[in-house]
């Protein structure tokens, strides 16, 4: 007892160095020891419990191991399916729509409908005015689904109001160059933020915009005698997530195509800076854009990007990363083309229906003609439709 207490008596460093002898004796123990059991339970103590061997009986990398089948895919999708649904559903019971006005007009390219609706809800801090534009093409309209488009920040300057996108109508817009190939294409408005930001605080933006938009489109629907049974979503840059989210949640989806909508998700979180809309990139329960759009399988699904979007191939907001193998191109597009490859064979199991198209443009500039030769086998027969689970 007499000597606990002097132990407890003395100094910090004392104390630490009575324990550094206490720990030499005992390492001289394992080595001298004439009692191998503690020796035995030291090394086992210390023993790492893992093995840096990727052996084909450790870890199975065999392509049935990492894909899966076409049943393992369609089975994960029911819960996240469900999820993004009942979040839209939730969305649309805090809307309340209602017709407006109507305004028809013609040029020499196509019958425009404009259907304003007004959209009204307790979060919403004044009714919002709504319009979407609907072009129908005046000579070889094709016959089957509309293209639903949506178009990027750039349409309004980063803010819109609820007014409908005008460039994709302008001349050489992507809109435009549809219709001239015989698409009817509703021009939805996107990239709505003040308004809607008490419901980004529990719903990420793409997913609010396409709600509405699908709510409304229903509206719209109800209202026409050629109600369309099919459906096309179509998107630019931030109108790409958008009309992602709107393919998830609506059946009807017979091919989605986006531009500019397809990066590291981790990546746009840390580094793509908008102002007022932190959020604007993102969708909160995914850890990457692979899951959300591995949901749309096995809808035909474009994906498009541009050489020069920053986004994308490190180009312009981006420093291009050179520590990667030395391929000729940055860390971030290496990922996304990885990514992009995975999924390109997750659709594989149909053997068709998905594109991971380059083009030479930016991030806000769809290449309609290849969305064009894209669709064009859907309503001429040469491609199978596969609908979304219901």
């Amino acid at each position: 007892m007499l000597r606990f207490r002097r132990i407890r008596s003395m100094s910090s460093v004392g104390f630490a160095f009575f324990f550094l002898l206490c720990g030499c004796s005992i390492k001289n123990r394992e080595v001298t020891s004439s009692q191998p059991e503690t020796v035995d339970k030291l090394q086992v103590r210390w023993k790492p419990d893992f093995s840096y061997s990727y052996a084909p009986d450790q870890i199975d990398l065999s392509s049935k191991a990492i894909f899966g089948t076409a049943g393992d895919l369609l089975q994960w999708q029911k819960v996240p399916l469900q999820r993004l649904r009942d979040q839209a559903a939730e969305i649309q019971r805090d809307f309340r729509v209602r017709f407006a006005s109507r305004e028809t007009r013609r040029n020499d390219l196509a019958t425009v409908v404009n259907d304003t609706y007004i959209v009204e809800s307790a979060k919403l801090p004044t009714p919002l005015t709504y319009t979407i534009s609907r072009w129908t093409p005046r000579k070889n309209a094709l016959a089957g689904p509309v293209i639903v488009a949506f178009d990027g920040h750039g349409d309004c300057g980063g803010e819109c109001t609820g007014k409908p996108p005008e460039r994709m109508f302008q001349r050489d817009g992507f809109g435009r160059h549809l219709v001239q190939n015989g698409w009817t294409v509703i021009g939805v408005p996107t990239a709505i933020h003040k308004p809607l930001t008490k419901f980004n605080a529990t719903h990420d933006f793409p997913l609010i915009w396409a709600a509405l938009a699908t709510l409304v489109l229903k509206h719209s629907d109800t209202s026409s005698s050629s109600s369309p049974k099919d459906v096309i979503y179509l998107g630019n840059a931030i109108g790409g997530l958008t009309a992602a989210a709107a393919s998830i949640i609506d059946p009807r989806t017979l091919a989605t195509v986006t531009n500019g909508a397809f990066f590291p998700l981790d990546f746009t979180r840390h580094h793509y800076r908008i102002k007022d809309h932190a959020l604007c990139h993102d969708m909160r329960d995914f850890a990457s854009y692979v899951p959300f759009y591995a949901l749309l399988y096995p809808v035909p699904l474009m994906l498009q990007v541009g050489e020069e979007d920053g986004l994308w191939m490190g180009h312009g907001p981006v420093k291009s990363s050179d520590w990667f193998s030395g391929l000729p191109r940055g860390a971030t597009s290496d990922e996304t083309v990885g990514a992009a490859l995975l999924l390109q064979r997750l659709w594989t199991r149909t053997g068709k229906g998905f594109s991971l198209a380059v083009h030479p443009g930016g991030h806000e500039e769809l290449d309609a003609t290849r969305a064009d030769q894209f669709l064009k086998p859907l309503v001429t027969g040469q491609a199978t439709h596969h609908p979304l689970p219901h």
